[in-house]
């Protein structure tokens, strides 16, 4: 094993949950200041009604040191599935090693869907503000139950800046290991 390295960060898994969403604001990830860097995302979305999915017609957004730096068109291009509801793309479980849906039920107004930024991930110096909309407006008029974990290394524990922490939020620190099975036939642990 090698010893962590002076400056280097610690992995913090962040949990967020809102039910329901907040009228005409994004659904945020991770709101913080300091310094970081975002390594990936599991979100899971339930619509309140039954009236299919059209809560995940949001767009997510990363602003890093007050400048937008990613802006996507729709939740499940997040999580590299576009075109969802499709047979053969987001229509059901996929997996793949950096991204896929953690399932998809248009009945049932369910999906979601993880993602990792091992080659793209989101660092920042001063702050960080990573949402996501909810609502085909992209106006968040749709309300949903959203839960996340957003995973990221820092030096310190972040800080939340407009979404404080409380009982709804919790944060794993420093694990020894991750074992991640999404599907593969066998676990991976880094």
């Amino acid at each position: 094993a090698v010893a962590r390295r002076p400056g280097e960060g610690r992995f913090y898994a962040i949990w967020r949950h809102e039910n329901p969403t907040t009228q005409g604001r994004p659904f945020t990830f991770v709101n913080s200041e300091g310094a970081g860097h975002v390594v990936g995302v599991t979100l899971a979305a339930q619509g309140i009604g039954t009236d299919g999915t059209p809560f995940f017609e949001g767009d997510d957004r990363v602003v890093v040191d007050g400048d937008t730096v990613v802006r996507r068109t729709g939740s499940e291009d997040s999580f590299n599935g576009g075109w969802y509801d499709i047979p053969g793309r987001w229509d059901a479980r996929r997996s793949f090693p950096l991204s896929g849906a953690l399932g998809y039920s248009n009945a049932l107004a369910r999906t979601g869907g993880y993602r990792f930024f091992l080659g793209d991930a989101y660092p920042w110096r001063r702050s960080l503000d990573f949402t996501i909309e909810h609502g085909e407006t992209v106006k968040n008029t749709i309300a949903g139950d959203y839960s996340a974990v957003t995973y990221l290394y820092a030096p310190s524990p972040p800080t939340w800046r407009s979404t404080p922490w409380n009982d709804q939020t919790r944060r794993s620190v420093a694990p020894d290991r991750i074992t991640v099975n999404a599907g593969w036939s066998s676990s991976i642990t880094f």
